[in-house]
């Protein structure tokens, strides 16, 4: 058996040495005058190779093919040692070989092990990691921004780093889709891709590969981009779903079963039939006015039988593609829904298309609309009574909740509205307080309370706070009419 001493010993000498590149010599090996032993590499690449007096070293090619030799990274903490012909795959995919970030250089030149590029794109790029215990990862891209070159990390639950690169193709104008694992299995399966608009559909399938390798790249061409994408924002959701091999066991092949045929998310009631039998999700027989598989017409008759297993069956929830690892059974999955932290939230904002979850949604409006930002539960304004209609609209982030306030002065009278954007069920223990002050005497005040609004409830005057300005003529300021009132969003004592 061969020492591991003699390896050393000989490395140390650079027997096996480049003497160029000073790496492990990689066959075939060049014996160069005046130069010594070149590595393949460095003898293809050289300026002027054929001005040298070389001929090939066979003797050290087969020296080389039954000596183990250590990683190249051994220095950097790599363990890995092997025969030499199958040390030089695992240096390409070696966790401890340096690379640069993976943006391009003029966003960031980090350089660093493989190992490290994950907390890097935490630290640095959080924005480019999409995370998911389902395998399934989505995000929005906008078609019309050019060049397109996306680059995500993909992280599931069982410890797996996938790295998703989107480009444009130099030749007729199309995207290449490509998928490489950070830490390479071997086990070869495949990905699919899906490019969903609010007109169509489109789905792709992408071998993975080893990283840095992009062998099976797919392509997408333009027109197809163009065809499913919405016309208005050009925005399409891409999903990323990584197959995890075939189905073993009864509970999976039931799953199967709840697959709806058009969007391929799991059925939950009322699962819908058409005339033949087929069966498709409610939010798919709403789109369409007949069966996609067979183009016959819908029936009355639900699925009952499948509808019976879903109290069963653990649903991922919605919201897993922007990072809710939570399964919740058929019956409690609506609920978690509604309350999920992970929510997405379109921007109140008529004019803003803005969607993202909670945390997301504070600091767009933090950054965007701040002049619409309330930033407390407790805030203090003056008015002045005007006969006219007039309407002030704030929105405030406190508790976990999306709140809007709106302030609306009439002819007549005040009216004050606190409402909850997001799930109004588990948030009827907050209530808002409007409170009347005296100038001139502080402690003299009027109040009211009221439970704060289902976001759907109809704005009028027997549902908010109202103060007549019959009731609010004494608390006026003696200079200019102006009154001060106090609005305050508190949780119910249970």
């Amino acid at each position: 058996m061969q020492s591991t001493t003699f390896t050393s010993k000989m490395l140390s000498e650079e027997v096996f040495t480049c003497a160029l590149c000073k790496k492990l010599l990689e066959a075939p090996v060049m014996i160069v005058e005046d130069i010594g032993n070149i590595c393949n590499t460095c003898f293809t690449n050289a300026d002027n190779p054929e001005e040298w007096h070389a001929i090939p070293n066979t003797k050290m090619d087969v020296v080389l093919k039954e000596l183990v030799f250590p990683c190249m990274f051994e220095s950097d903490g790599c363990e890995y040692t092997n025969f030499y012909e199958q040390l030089h795959n695992h240096q390409t995919i070696c966790m401890y070989r340096p690379i640069n970030c993976l943006l391009p250089k003029t966003e960031c030149k980090w350089n660093g092990k493989v190992m490290e590029l994950l907390k890097h794109f935490k630290d640095q790029h959080p924005q480019h990691i999409l995370k998911n215990s389902f395998n399934k990862f989505s995000f929005q891209l906008d078609i019309t921004k050019t060049p397109i070159n996306v680059i995500k990390l993909l992280l599931n639950g069982h410890e797996k780093i996938f790295l998703l690169k989107i480009w444009e193709s130099g030749e007729e104008r199309g995207l290449m889709n490509a998928i490489q694992e950070i830490k390479f299995s071997g086990e070869g399966k495949y990905v699919g891709v899906k490019y969903v608009g609010k007109n169509s559909q489109y789905k792709i399938t992408v071998d993975r590969d080893p990283f840095p390798t992009v062998d099976n790249a797919k392509k997408i061409c333009a027109a197809i981009l163009n065809e499913v994408s919405d016309s208005n924002t050009n925005n399409i959701t891409v999903t990323v779903k990584i197959e995890t091999g075939k189905v073993q066991n009864m509970t999976e092949a039931v799953l199967k079963q709840l697959e709806c045929s058009v969007c391929k998310e799991l059925m939950r009631p009322p699962i819908n039939q058409c005339l033949s039998g087929h069966s498709f999700c409610n939010s798919c027989r709403q789109k369409v006015t007949q069966c996609p598989t067979c183009r016959t017409n819908w029936s009355d008759v639900r699925n009952y039988s499948l509808e019976g297993v879903t109290p069963s069956v653990l649903y991922p929830c919605v919201y897993n593609h922007v990072g809710c690892e939570g399964a919740f059974l058929g019956n409690d999955i609506d609920h978690h829904e509604r309350v999920c932290e992970f929510k997405i939230y379109t921007c109140p904002i008529s004019d803003c298309k803005f969607t993202g979850n909670y945390s997301l949604c504070v600091n767009h409006f933090f950054l965007n609309h701040r002049e619409f930002l309330i930033e407390s539960t407790v805030f203090q304004e003056t008015f002045t009574p005007i006969a006219s209609n007039t309407m002030e609209l704030k929105y405030i982030f406190e508790h976990e909740n999306m709140y809007k306030f709106t302030f609306q002065r009439l002819a007549s009278s005040c009216n004050w509205y606190v409402r909850i954007l997001n799930d109004y069920d588990k948030n009827r223990r907050y209530y808002y307080n409007i409170t009347i002050t005296d100038a001139q005497v502080q402690q003299r005040k009027i109040s009211k309370s009221v439970v704060c609004l289902n976001k759907d409830i109809a704005k009028n005057s027997d549902v908010g706070i109202t103060f007549s300005y019959d009731d609010l003529s004494t608390y006026k300021k003696t200079n200019n009419d102006q009154i001060n009132y106090c609005c305050e969003i508190r949780e119910c004592e249970v």
